[in-house]
């Protein structure tokens, strides 16, 4: 199989999810938000609401990181997976992007 054949699935899984963008309309309304509770809320009716699931209003700045941070992770790691094992590992090592000065 050529290199090209290889990344053929890991190209139309990343264009298929890239392809679900918010729209302006959404984005006017994420960004009006004036308090953490309405912010998640907004987030919650784009197509982005998978990365909100586990935010509350209640949760302190250190709580809210960490589950964006594991958010990223799993992320990095279901992008991995569509990838050629040779290169699964050198995806996985977005992970530690968040944590880089």
């Amino acid at each position: 199989m050529s290199a090209g054949g290889h990344f053929a699935y890991s190209q139309a899984r990343l264009q298929a999810r890239l392809g679900q963008s918010t729209d302006p309309a959404d984005l006017q309304r994420v960004h009006a938000a004036r308090d953490l509770a309405g912010f998640i809320s907004a987030v919650r009716t784009t197509p982005q609401r998978r990365y909100a699931t586990r935010l509350t209003p209640g949760l302190d700045a250190h709580e809210l990181e960490r589950h964006l941070r594991y958010e990223w992770v799993t992320l990095v790691d279901e992008v991995a997976r569509w990838q050629p094992a040779p290169w699964q590992e050198a995806i996985r090592w977005l992970r530690w992007l968040p944590y880089l000065p």
